[in-house]
């Protein structure tokens, strides 16, 4: 993991990082990557309503799937949907 340190992360912010990783174990660093995960969508969500006000809750989940996965596999997926971004 010593590896992995951002570039703009100093040495000391680094090694407390990596002391609190060690605390939490596999399972709470696991945890903790899909609670920010779930954080971060959340924020993608309310980011698209503030956008598109009028979007109904499927409008927000397509949406949100078209950002993260982007068009090509939203077509796929949504072949005959008609919303726009």
């Amino acid at each position: 993991m010593a590896g992995f340190r951002p570039a703009d992360t100093s040495d000391g912010a680094w090694e407390l990082t990596r002391a609190a990783h060690a605390r939490l174990g596999p399972e709470g660093r696991l945890r903790a990557a899909f609670e920010a995960s779930e954080f971060v969508r959340s924020i993608a969500r309310e980011g698209i309503r503030a956008r598109h006000p009028g979007y109904d809750d499927p409008q927000l989940d397509r949406a949100l799937f078209r950002q993260i996965y982007g068009e090509a596999l939203f077509r796929k997926v949504f072949p005959d949907v008609d919303e726009r971004p």
